[in-house]
């Protein structure tokens, strides 16, 4: 898993290593000149994650309990994906709706946290923070996605002081941390009984980025998204690397 962690730390530091011009919002929006890392930086992001796997186990601690929607553990994760984020000075926002599923009515809660909101450009890691409902007992989910939150979690705030570096730039780029609710589906999956948290909150984004009022939304702003998922095997991290180094 710490090998996993260190890969996504050094992906994350490539990305932000850009360049911008000191120009207006509107004119920034679409400047850029990305840079490669030099030396330092990428010792940097190698070495990093083995100085802190405390850090890392800490974290997980918090996340790695049944957390099905509507239960105390879940509840307990969401609060403290919440105020860990807080913690860092990120603004963080939660989308939460109620929605029907073949359990009844439930309360979703998407946590959206984003190091700098008026920044032009975002780049966005997500995850689902909900776990399965199982029909044969507990199940802990701890790929599926305890692990990719802590990685998040953990990325954040092993990184703090070279992400506010970032932010006090102002140069245009910020982060943003999706932790999303309501991924399982609660009897069989399908179109309908999935995915609750992440179309709800494509739908809502896309209908504010074409409000005429609105026409700098979330959804525009958004460069890189990618789902963390499942990464834990050596296989996966291989593959990862490779694809990455190319």
């Amino acid at each position: 898993m710490l090998i996993a962690t260190g890969l996504l730390v050094e992906f994350f530091l490539a990305l932000l290593i850009i360049f911008t011009e000191g120009v207006t919002w509107h004119e920034l929006k679409w400047v850029r000149d990305l840079q490669p890392l030099v030396q330092d930086q990428l010792l940097y992001a190698s070495e990093l994650p083995l100085a802190e796997q405390e850090t890392f186990h800490d974290v997980l601690r918090n996340i790695l309990v049944p957390r099905t929607v509507g239960s105390p553990g879940h509840r307990k994760v969401q609060q403290f994906l919440q105020q860990s984020m807080e913690q860092l000075d990120w603004h963080v926002e939660e989308d939460t709706f109620e929605a029907p599923t073949p359990h009844g009515n439930k309360v979703f809660s998407n946590i959206v946290a984003t190091l700098d909101p008026s920044a032009c450009h975002r780049l966005v890691l997500a995850c689902h923070y909900d776990s399965m409902v199982h029909k044969h007992g507990v199940f802990l989910g701890a790929t599926d996605s305890a692990v990719p939150c802590a990685q998040l979690i953990y990325l954040a705030t092993v990184l703090n002081d070279k992400l506010q570096e970032q932010k006090r730039r102002g140069d245009g780029l910020t982060v943003q941390l999706i932790f999303f609710d309501g991924e399982e589906a609660f009897v069989r999956w399908s179109s309908s009984d999935s995915l609750y948290g992440s179309r709800h909150l494509a739908d809502l984004w896309h209908r504010n980025s074409t409000q005429g009022y609105n026409l700098e939304g979330c959804l525009p702003r958004s460069d890189i998204a990618t789902q963390i998922d499942r990464m834990v095997s050596s296989r996966a991290v291989k593959d990862v690397f490779v694809k990455l180094s190319r």
